[in-house]
């Protein structure tokens, strides 16, 4: 890990492994002039409360209160902290949620010191950009062209003054003009504030908080995400300072990480996670709009039996090759998902029960005329279920489930509606 030491950041690793524990405080410590480290996250929460650090380093699963519960009561308290987390790949149901409380970074175990490193250069330039920005509100020169991050000085209608890096990002130069209208400049790009038509109070939520932006590099023809922070020139209230910090890589992770908290990672169709907050979604529109949807599930014929015959690799590809041939056969708006081994399971918004009948008998063909990599016909049994009103989540897929189990019970390689089933069930 890089030796330089960067006062004055204050950070706080909780980690109940010992040997991780060890092993990365001292790095910590030859770089950060002042660590805590924490045992567990009780130990973390009151250290957090009485060390207030800059930076929280935490693992997903500690022993006693969990790490997503740990950063929930610390944004309580802080909005604003660093936090990164540990977390093992089989943890990535809960990354959504971690995404959502606004954590800075992952890191994944078994722990690289190089990410580590990145992160910790990351989180240390944002901190080091704000307390620049602070220093200069003394000074009238406050864009200083060797920063990293684009800067510029504007009245809130025209561009006065920006850094090089900036002038290069959007290919402008000032010296042909004293000023360019800042509609001109970010007209091309995505998510960018109108600074042109902002009022007091829409500068001061700027001054107060953090955007993210989508901008456009004019040389490259790439998109880069930046954190937009705003704060008035020294002793002339009416000009602003804003300043744009490249946060690509880290967005670029961020959305790696929530792909992974959704996705199946073998299929690549939604995960049971994402599938049942979906289904819940749809039922409360149904709800609302008193829509229609139905639901889909079916699973391999003698699956088992594939995977001791021929090994589980082939068996994986075989899931892999089912899931192609199902995702060219489904709609856009359809909902697919991989419910658990060997079983699927489907949501069709605006279907009916005669037409989610359809897409199952049409599924069950595609799938049995198809010729998979070992050699043999491969079927599937399905069961189909509407959604009725009063329905929870877990109704009806108890509903769509009891159907595919009596299709596998009445020969399997079919399709086993609701009421089709009615006079087995009874």
């Amino acid at each position: 890990m890089n030796n330089k030491r960067l006062d004055p950041l204050k950070v706080l690793f909780i980690e109940d492994e010992k040997g991780t524990r060890e092993r990365v405080s001292r790095l910590l410590e030859r770089r950060f002039s002042y660590v805590r480290v924490a045992e567990n996250g009780q130990d973390g929460w009151e250290k957090f409360r009485f060390y207030q650090p800059d930076i929280v380093i935490t693992d997903l699963n500690l022993p006693d209160i969990s790490g997503l519960e740990l950063i929930e009561k610390i944004r309580k308290v802080n909005s604003k902290i660093a936090i990164l987390i540990i977390t093992a790949y089989n943890e990535t149901d809960y990354l959504l949620q971690a995404i959502e409380l606004g954590v800075s970074n992952f890191l994944i175990k078994p722990l690289n010191i190089e990410r580590l490193d990145r992160a910790m250069d990351k989180i240390h330039q944002i901190f080091t950009m704000e307390i620049e920005l602070e220093r200069q509100r003394q000074y009238v020169r406050t864009v200083i062209d060797f920063q990293e991050s684009l800067v510029i000085v504007t009245d809130g209608a025209s561009l006065l003054d920006a850094n090089q890096r900036f002038k290069k990002f959007f290919d402008i130069s000032l010296e042909e003009k004293p000023s360019i209208p800042l509609v001109d400049i970010f007209s091309n790009s995505d998510e960018v504030p109108a600074f042109h038509q902002y009022k007091e109070e829409d500068w001061q939520i700027l001054m107060d908080d953090v955007l993210k932006v989508k901008l456009i590099d004019k040389e490259t023809d790439e998109y880069y995400y930046f954190h937009v922070k705003a704060d008035r020139f020294p002793n002339q209230p009416e000009l602003k300072i804003i300043s744009f910090t490249d946060v690509t890589e880290l967005e670029n992770e961020r959305q790696y990480y929530k792909k992974l908290a959704i996705i199946d990672p073998l299929t690549q169709t939604y995960n049971r996670v994402q599938f049942n907050r979906s289904l819940s979604e749809e039922i409360q529109k149904a709800k609302r709009y008193h829509s229609v949807f139905a639901l889909l599930m079916f699973d391999i014929d003698f699956f088992k039996r594939i995977n001791d015959t021929h090994g589980h690799q082939l068996g994986d590809k075989i899931l892999i090759e089912l899931t192609d041939v199902v995702k060219k056969n489904v709609r856009e708006v359809d909902i697919f998902a991989r419910f658990g081994g060997e079983e699927f399971i489907i949501l069709t918004p605006e279907t009916d029960l005669e037409g989610v009948k359809v897409v199952a008998e049409k599924l069950r063909q595609e799938i049995a005329d198809y010729d998979f990599s070992h050699g043999e016909q491969l079927t599937c049994s399905f069961g189909v279920a509407m959604y009725k009103k009063g329905d929870q989540p877990d109704d009806l897929i108890k509903r769509v489930d009891d159907r595919l189990y009596m299709a596998k019970n009445q020969g399997r390689n079919q399709v086993c509606a609701s009421m089709d089933c009615d006079s087995m069930e009874k």
